[in-house]
Order: C-alpha cells, then structure tokens, then sequence
C-alpha cells in the first residue's frame, strides 16, 4: 500500500468540520513562534507582552500556547470554535499534515478517530 498515494488523495478530498477535535489530542502540545504569538496578540487585541505573559509558557526555549497542563483546550470556545482561527499557528494550519500521521495505515486509521474530516477521507479512498 502506497501511503503517498493514500495521503495525496485524502489530503485532497479533505474538509475541516471545525469540531477542535484536533485541538483537545491528549499529550497535543501548541507550539508558536515570535511572529505567530504577535498575529494571536493582535487579534485578540492586547500587546504582545500581556499575551506571551498570560498565554504561553516557555521550556527549554520552546514557545507552547497549549500542553496537558497549560491550557490543553487552547483556544477553544464553549461551541470548540477556535477563536484565533485566522491568526492560528502553523501546526494547526498544516493540519492533518503530519509525518506522525501519515507513516503507515495504523497511525492514520487512530487519527481517523479523532478527526471527522480525516475520516471521511479515509473511508472515502478505502470503501468508495
């Protein structure tokens, strides 16, 4: 089985269900860079400073604005609606992808659990 071929076509066909799922994937860690945090600070209409004070924690250089014990829902509202959408960060633009993802058919069939688009696309290449 080609998990390039696989991954081309589910990529494709994919469409985010805006669930924030994605958001709230156990041990899941936000990373952002100084650019990315200045994008979230000005759409959440604050400095940069009160952002990186109040919404990011920093470890062994690393910039994170969610882990499994600082904010693990990250942005999410009540509805699990991202708030900074527009201004999110690369890792959460990129997804679903990612190497970890796409190595072989196990690692993308438990992603399809947690994804409802990704799913989609799965069952669409496996049973259409």
């Amino acid at each position: 089985m080609d998990m390039r071929i696989i991954k081309k076509y589910i990529l494709t066909h994919f469409k985010c269900r805006s669930c924030g799922s994605c958001c709230c994937i156990e041990g899941g860690v936000v990373y952002i860079n100084m650019q990315e945090a200045r994008q979230i600070a000005e759409l959440l209409n604050i400095s940069r400073l009160s952002f990186m004070s109040e919404y990011v924690v920093k470890d062994w250089g690393w910039l994170m604005i969610s882990t499994e014990r600082h904010r693990p829902g990250c942005f999410l509202d009540e509805e699990n609606k991202c708030q900074i959408y527009d201004a999110r960060p690369y890792a959460c633009k990129t997804y679903p992808d990612w190497p970890e993802i796409w190595g072989s058919i196990e690692s993308l069939s438990k992603e399809t659990k947690i994804c409802p688009g990704l799913k989609a696309g799965y069952h669409s290449y496996f049973l259409d």
